[in-house]
């Protein structure tokens, strides 16, 4: 009976345990997305109020997409096409 209890006890506890951590793995998900989505946000207001007051077009676009890209090789989402929403 008690190796039973102790049996089903740990099993209680490793379930908690297990759903304690996937909590924190959606709650750094989240976190995360919610990050990057500010970030994108920031960049386009940055590239809307340049554009506005430099007049600089699509070539420079272009080449701030392509140095992002070289500068944060893992990092995805700094195409041009990228950057031009960003803007919108």
């Amino acid at each position: 009976m008690e190796i039973q209890n102790s049996i089903f006890n740990y099993a209680t506890l490793l379930k908690q345990v297990k759903a304690r951590v996937a909590l924190a793995q959606k709650k750094a998900i989240y976190s995360a997305n919610e990050e990057m989505l500010s970030m994108y946000w920031d960049i386009g207001k940055l590239l809307c109020e340049s554009q506005k007051q430099i007049g600089w077009g699509n070539n420079a676009l272009e080449q701030l997409a392509n140095d992002l890209k070289n500068d944060y090789p893992k990092v995805k989402g700094f195409s041009k096409r990228n950057c031009q929403v960003m803007i919108q």
